[in-house]
């Protein structure tokens, strides 16, 4: 199982996180990820195969100044 914001998402086979994001509905390129509390790069979003039973947070970055 792995675990978005706390709620549970059925893992599939080779789940990446910009898969997770899509499935969610969440706009890549304004969320920043952390996976079991280690930051994730943007740019690794399509590679990073999330591990079963792995936490993911998913904040939205936001405007202003």
């Amino acid at each position: 199982m792995i675990y978005l914001n706390g709620k549970p998402v059925a893992p599939a086979k080779n789940l990446t996180l910009a898969r997770l994001l899509e499935s969610a509905g969440r706009d890549a390129r304004l969320t920043v990820l952390t996976v079991d509390d280690k930051f994730v790069p943007p740019a690794e979003y399509k590679s990073y195969v999330v591990p079963d039973g792995a936490k993911v947070t998913a904040r939205e970055l936001l405007a202003g100044g």
